[in-house]
């Protein structure tokens, strides 16, 4: 029955595979990016009428700019905009660069806050790459993160560029996580919002698979003196050192608009938690069961333990669907351990099915569901 059922998918996508499209797709980086952003933009496309039409979030992109031009400076006075400009002093690397940039109204903000989406797909095709060394597999194992709100954060970001550069910077992260100056990207994710900080333990993870060091406790402590794991260890040190500095010279604080939702939306908590993974489950439990059969439990537990932490957050906030796009590291991972620990096929069928699962729901509409509800419902285009 478990055969049946993974195979029609797989068989779909291998058909997708064997096209002259797909061969020429993969055969260039750039059109692999291209590809990609395509996929996430017909299928999740942002309700960009409510940010130039209507101008329901012109309150937050002013909090942006105003930041970018006194970075350091505590603007909570000067907009009570709830919480979104309310929290952002310390999410400062997104205004800083738009200032740099010279980026002071919406619509060019919009535009490099489409840039990041591309970014996001070139570093995810490098990090998977750098892994399998196939450009082919790299592609399919990217495809259903297009369909979860991992891979389409930007969607939400017309509220003002934080989550997918954010979500970039984590992913450079991987890319130099063997390098001593892996510490500025970390920093960098960091400064752009708070959420890349609770999921950065991910980092440890690859770092003991990069190694071969996550078979019990002693590999796991071991791991914990790479030179690697050290300096992601230095970035939170240094994190605090510099915010305890900012909010002691210049009065830099986070709100308190914020407040904590756990409980008072507990019953959303399964919706949070399918918002992160949806068919990203099946390999996830299917991952931690053959660690297990493996007599590998420190490893797992602390894959299990990260998650719950970004989803506590997660479900402690208004915004529960931006801040389980964090999870990206983890998503990453599972799809890593799974082609290390399942033969090729069943992996790549395992894979097509989670494809199928992430198409049935998602959190934003397609583009041509977009384009009718602007044109004839609202009026916005």
């Amino acid at each position: 029955m478990r055969e049946k059922l993974l195979s029609y998918p797989a068989k779909l996508l291998e058909l997708l595979i064997n096209t002259r499209l797909f061969k020429t797709i993969i055969s260039s980086y750039f059109l692999s990016t291209l590809a990609l952003v395509a996929i996430v933009v017909f299928w999740s496309f942002p309700s960009y009428d409510v940010v130039l039409r209507t101008n329901e979030m012109g309150n937050n992109w002013d909090a942006v700019f105003i930041q970018g031009a006194q970075p350091f400076v505590n603007h909570h006075t000067n907009h009570l905009y709830g919480p979104h400009s309310d929290n952002i002093a310390f999410r400062f690397v997104p205004a800083v660069i738009l200032n740099f940039l010279h980026i002071y109204t919406v619509i060019p903000g919009l535009i490099f806050q489409f840039f990041t989406l591309v970014l996001f797909y070139y570093l995810l095709l490098l990090v998977f790459n750098s892994f399998f060394n196939d450009r082919a597999k790299s592609f399919i194992f990217i495809l259903p993160i297009c369909f979860v709100v991992a891979g389409h954060v930007y969607g939400s970001d017309y509220r003002g560029v934080f989550d997918t550069l954010s979500l970039d910077f984590l992913l450079m992260t991987l890319l130099l996580r063997n390098k001593i100056y892996v510490i500025i990207p970390l920093l960098l994710a960091y400064f752009s919002d708070e959420r890349a900080l609770i999921v950065s333990p991910a980092i440890f993870l690859f770092n003991m698979i990069d190694n071969n060091s996550f078979d019990d406790f002693k590999s796991i402590l071991k791991g914990a003196l790479f030179s690697s794991s050290i300096c992601l260890f230095v970035s939170w040190g240094v994190y605090f050192v510099i915010r305890y500095s900012l909010h002691n010279a210049f009065g830099l604080y986070t709100g308190t608009g914020a407040e904590n939702l756990f409980f008072a939306q507990i019953n959303k908590l399964f919706n949070t938690f399918y918002i992160g993974l949806e068919g990203f489950i099946i390999p996830f439990v299917l991952v931690v069961i053959a660690l297990f059969r493996k007599r590998i439990y420190m490893f797992p537990t602390l894959l299990i333990m990260t998650f719950l932490l970004l989803l506590f957050i997660s479900q402690s906030l208004v915004d529960r669907n931006r801040s389980m796009s964090y999870d990206i590291l983890i998503l990453i991972l599972i799809l890593i351990l799974l082609d290390k620990l399942f033969p090729k096929e069943e992996a790549f069928r395992i894979v097509a099915l989670v494809i199928l699962i992430n198409l049935v729901y998602d959190d934003f509409y397609p583009l041509l569901p977009q384009l009718y509800r602007m044109k004839f419902i609202t009026h916005s285009i």
